[in-house]
């Protein structure tokens, strides 16, 4: 039993390593002592460990990738093989299909080679009870003990071939209970195996209706984000247009008042007899403590740097 045990933990720990499966991806690993051999019915997630389309290492749930390739499961049976044998059990390996020729039978096939349905009769009445037998000694007093012929030439021939018998009847109900359980078995396995096909054909198409959604959406974004973007564009340059409109009305005033003013003050010196233009400027300026430079008077400087900020929080 304790080598059972350690069997076991080792069968365990290699399915968790396989193909870098991870321990995390099982669900279940229960032994089972039902049957004549000792086997473990073990339940995991086919994870594949891979890269997304950009690159990214992930996780993705996909048993036909992680049993690819049509010698898959030889490939397993040979790395189990080689592992445990490692480990120091005595396990045999089977020979390969080429070698052996063996090939598989369908369940219907196997019931007409093995004649299931009278094998199952036959099991039902099979007795595995050794017949009664005369006691030999009583057999020996109700002969008074005649010469030990009868017993060497019938009793223990006929004890010899009633317990070959029994040996046989023995290994055939072995053999024939075998065949039913394979039979059984095969039965439920195809059963369950359609079950999982169904299951597994319903999940790819939800998978496939899901990422569908997912691009539909993705699709919708961008062209949301496009078109919002388009907009914003045009409402942008639109508004660029308007103050470079405007910019441009204001610098014709500005430079047409230039000229009005130079010729009021031209005016003004003709008008009160000033000496020069540039002195009547500079008393001007004295006087109100004005800057006649209107670009200085302004500060242009102070509204080049609020454009230059709204620019960047743009």
């Amino acid at each position: 039993m304790e080598e059972t045990k350690l069997y076991f933990e080792e069968s365990y720990n290699f399915i968790c390593n396989y193909k870098n499966l991870g321990e995390k991806n099982i669900i279940s690993a229960v032994v089972h002592f039902d049957e004549t051999t000792p086997h473990m019915h073990l339940i995991y997630i086919p994870v594949v460990h891979t890269k997304n389309k950009d690159g990214k290492e992930i996780d993705k749930v996909c048993c036909r990738d992680f049993w690819k390739g049509r010698d898959s499961y030889r490939n397993l049976q040979n790395a189990f093989y080689e592992y445990i044998t490692s480990k120091g059990f005595d396990l045999q390996r089977g020979l390969p299909a080429e070698e052996t020729k063996r090939k598989n039978e369908t369940i219907q096939n196997y019931k007409q080679i093995t004649n299931f349905e009278n094998t199952k009769k036959v099991l039902e009445s099979i007795t595995l009870e050794l017949p009664q037998t005369p006691n030999i000694k009583e057999f020996k007093r109700a002969i008074f003990n005649r010469d030990e012929k009868i017993e060497n030439a019938i009793i223990k021939p006929r004890d010899e071939l009633i317990q070959k018998l029994y040996q046989e009847n023995k290994a055939l109900h072995k053999e024939l209970s075998k065949q039913v359980n394979t039979v059984d078995f095969a039965e439920d396995f195809k059963e369950d195996y359609i079950k999982m096909t169904e299951k597994n054909v319903n999940l790819r198409f939800s998978n496939n209706l899901l990422k569908e959604q997912l691009e539909n959406k993705e699709k919708e974004l961008e062209l949301k984000y496009a078109s919002k973007a388009n907009n914003m564009e045009h409402e942008y340059k639109k508004e660029i247009y308007k103050l470079k409109q405007e910019n441009k009305h204001l610098n014709k005033m500005i430079d047409k008042f230039k000229v009005t003013l130079k010729r009021f003050i031209k005016w003004l010196c003709h008008k009160f007899s000033y000496p020069s233009e540039d002195e009547l400027v500079r008393d001007f300026e004295k006087e109100t403590y004005t800057n006649f430079n209107f670009e200085k008077q302004l500060d242009i400087s102070q509204y080049k740097k609020k454009d230059d900020d709204f620019d960047i929080k743009y």
